[in-house]
Order: structure tokens, then sequence, then C-alpha cells
């Protein structure tokens, strides 16, 4: 995934807790955060240099600082650890294949990845929109 791969030069440690809190706002989207929706953010995460353990400890922190929040909070929250745009489009396709993976993307997961793309100057609707949402689909069927 080039969108990944290129994030990857330019993420730090605030990149990545924006990653997986913009992952769980879409799993999040429909009442909670599964566990095959924590699986495959834990597989994603590999994409980025991530081990299961750090991945963990990722996903856990981050779930403890949302503790409460809608997704939208969630995004807006993350929104503020975004360095830059190659960061905000490597959210929105971990975002988008969360969605994707977990039952295919319905009503809910589509308008928080809706929010999610304005939030991050994405835009939607668009064709940039619809290129990472591709990749992200893509993702998620390995």
């Amino acid at each position: 995934m080039s969108t990944i791969r290129d994030a990857i030069y330019s993420m730090d440690e605030n990149g990545l807790w924006a990653m997986v809190a913009c992952a769980i706002a879409v799993g999040i989207a429909d009442g909670r955060f599964d566990p095959n929706e924590r699986n495959e953010l834990i597989q994603n995460l590999r994409t980025v240099g991530c081990d299961r353990g750090a991945s963990m400890e990722v996903i856990n922190s981050v779930l403890q600082n949302i503790n409460g929040m809608g997704p939208n909070d969630v995004i807006d929250w993350a929104s503020e650890y975004i360095a830059d745009d190659s960061v905000a489009a490597a959210c929105f396709v971990i975002a988008s294949a969360i969605a994707a993976k977990a039952g295919g993307i319905g009503y809910k997961e589509g308008v928080v990845l809706q929010y999610l793309a304005n939030t991050v100057g994405i835009g939607y609707p668009g064709d940039y929109y619809m290129q990472l949402l591709g990749e992200g689909m893509q993702l998620a069927r390995g």
C-alpha cells in the first residue's frame, strides 16, 4: 500500500496514535470496537512496523484516552496528532480497511469515514476519497 508506505517516513508516535484512534472510531460506529476489528487493526499495524505487543499497547492506550467518546469526538481528538497529509491519508486507509473487513462498510461506518475525510483534509466526495477508500478495501482483502 503506497499510501501507508509513504506515511511511514513522516510518522511519529503521535501519527501512530492518530491512525489507531481513527480505526477505532470507525470500529465503534456501530456501538463497540469488537475483537475482530481489534485483530484486523493489529494485522494492519504490521504494515507500519508494529509487532503484536506494541500494537496491543497502543490500542489499549488509545482506548483509555478515548473512553466514553463518540466516533466524531475520537476523530477530532486524533486529528490533533496528525502532522501531515501523508499521515492523514494513512489514517483514512487503515480506518477504511477496518470498516471493510468488519462486515463491510455500512451506513454508520460510511458516515464516520466521511467525517474523517472532511476533518483531515481529504474531502468528501472526491476522487482522492475514492482512491484511498479503494486502497483501504484492498488492504482489508489481504
